[in-house]
């Protein structure tokens, strides 16, 4: 009978021990994020940068706008998006999975650029005449 109890206590403790470790497992699986940044017509943003606030877990949109973040610090996380020509946006999660974003442009960012051939330079740091043509005039 002492063998048989030595073997249950055995048996007890390996699936404790067991349940313990799944359980931490599924603990740590942190929260994941998703989405997609468009522009305020729908289109989407390539190439805008998605990072978690005061992290340095990010990542960048695909050709379609779409993103993904996983293992983010908490479920209330504030998600930064930012990308050239458009204004920066905070997004708390506050336990969403999946976040949309609309980027406004930045005007003020964009000034005009003229196309010289070899390259571009922005009209004002250009000296000369500049001349336009129309796809009409072909």
């Amino acid at each position: 009978m002492p063998n048989f109890l030595s073997k249950l206590n055995v048996s007890r403790t390996l699936i404790i021990i067991v349940a313990l470790f799944a359980f931490s497992a599924f603990a740590s699986n942190a929260q994941g994020v998703r989405g997609v940044v468009t522009d305020p017509a729908g289109l989407p943003v390539i190439g805008a940068s998605v990072f978690e606030k005061g992290t340095s877990n990010g990542t960048v949109t695909d050709e379609n706008g779409l993103y993904s973040l996983s293992k983010l610090a908490s479920g209330s996380a504030v998600l930064q998006f930012s990308c050239i020509g458009y204004v920066s946006k905070d997004v708390a999660l506050n336990g969403k999975a999946v976040v949309d974003v609309v980027l406004e442009e930045d005007n003020e960012v964009l000034d005009d650029a003229v196309a010289i051939g070899y390259g571009t330079v922005k009209k004002r740091d250009l000296t000369g005449a500049v001349s336009v043509v129309k796809p009409e005039d072909f």
